[in-house]
């Protein structure tokens, strides 16, 4: 009976010290508060970027088909279906379109410094729909990649989300 004794409380003992230690090591898990500051701002921020991902891929998709109809018009030496004034404003269209949408996304729940930054990176999407009304057919059509500022913004928006907890998936990096 002694030894059953010695043997549970050696258990027991040797329980606590090992997992003391890996809470050191590791951090302790926060038990009973699922709904903490910084699980809840993570979770909004979240849904944010979710979101705004759904109106890219919208955007995105747009884009490819206008781009494709052109490259394939070029290509086979035909007029194109639309002129370049049409295609610019085509594009622009499709840029006013998520960026309404996506400026329209609810960030009142997020932290101020991620609201903040989203603030700026849909600026940044208003200035590239402005400046689209300036541009030639051929500065549409042979861009490649999103203007810097855009970039910039999207990356401090993700650095915040980072900051709070927020798991930067694949589909988030443009």
């Amino acid at each position: 009976m002694n030894r059953f004794v010695i043997g549970i409380i050696t258990f027991f003992l040797t329980f606590g010290i090992s997992t003391s230690l890996v809470g050191l090591l590791f951090g302790f898990p926060e038990v009973g508060r699922s709904y903490s500051a910084s699980s809840h701002a993570a979770r909004n921020i979240q849904r944010v970027l979710d979101a705004d991902v759904r109106n890219g891929e919208s955007r995105r998709l747009s884009e490819v088909k206008l781009y494709r109809l052109m490259k394939r018009m070029t290509k086979h030496g035909k007029m194109p279906a639309v002129d370049g004034e049409e295609f610019v404003n085509r594009h622009q269209s499709i840029i006013s379109a998520y960026t309404d949408k996506s400026s329209s996304i609810d960030v009142s729940h997020t932290p101020a410094d991620f609201q903040y930054a989203w603030k700026k990176h849909m600026d940044a999407w208003s200035a590239e729909v402005e400046s689209t009304r300036n541009r030639s057919f051929g500065d549409v059509f042979g861009a490649k990649d999103e203007p810097s500022e855009i970039n910039a913004t999207w990356m401090q928006v993700l650095r915040i989300a980072k900051r709070y907890g927020v798991p930067i998936r694949s589909r988030y990096m443009r």
